[in-house]
């Protein structure tokens, strides 16, 4: 059984018209800072290492800086 205390937390929506794509979820920061984060993905600016599995930041390149 899952446990959330909501007087922390906000739910959002958020609706990519262009992409056809709506991304929902609870946050327990500041929605705004959720938003720029999901665009980032959205934009491929944001990537997933594919050793390691984190999301990071692409350099204006578009490729993965590199990390240990």
């Amino acid at each position: 059984m899952m446990s959330y205390n909501w007087d922390n937390g906000s739910v959002y929506i958020l609706e990519n018209e262009k992409a056809q794509r709506v991304k929902v979820g609870v946050t327990t920061n500041n929605v705004a800072l959720r938003l720029r984060d999901v665009n980032a993905i959205w934009l491929n600016k944001k990537v997933t290492c594919q050793i390691c599995g984190s999301r990071r930041l692409a350099n204006g390149l578009g490729l993965l800086p590199t990390h240990y």
